[in-house]
């Protein structure tokens, strides 16, 4: 990772953190189903439903597998890029909303076209300093 005032290139991997709050958050909301006063049935396809979700979101966000799964942050002077898994390089905005808390960083970026890339940024997914940098940019630019 490199980093200056002006520039920022930050590795971005799967974290384990991620994935077990997403497994939890998943967990709960069919336990929820549960507990609720429906037909089996219809719980049955609530849960299979939130299975599929839980399914989509490891792969992309969690374990970073899909190919639109974002790998490399890059700032340049003001400029935000994302590098996907798949290779490619995508020019992007930064739009409101973004939060910064000791433990967690969560960004969206929206390219031209109107493609949305949700960006969540934990300790354990990159370096500490380079967590730490991340955060004091995002905090004082």
């Amino acid at each position: 990772m490199t980093f200056s005032a002006e520039y920022l290139d930050l590795p971005i991997g799967p974290s384990l953190v991620h994935c077990t709050m997403l497994v939890a958050v998943h967990v709960l909301a069919i336990v929820a189903i549960f507990l609720s006063d429906l037909e089996l049935w219809f719980a049955l396809a609530m849960v299979f439903v939130v299975l599929t979700s839980l399914t989509y979101v490891l792969w992309r966000f969690g374990l970073q597998r899909d190919s639109r799964s974002v790998v490399r942050l890059v700032f340049d002077g003001g400029d935000w890029q994302l590098v996907l898994r798949s290779g490619a390089v995508v020019p992007v905005s930064m739009e409101s909303g973004t939060v910064v808390l000791n433990w967690l960083v969560a960004m969206n970026f929206r390219d031209g076209p109107g493609g949305h890339y949700p960006v969540t940024i934990l300790p354990d997914t990159t370096g500490k300093d380079e967590f730490r940098r991340l955060k004091v940019l995002l905090k004082y630019p």
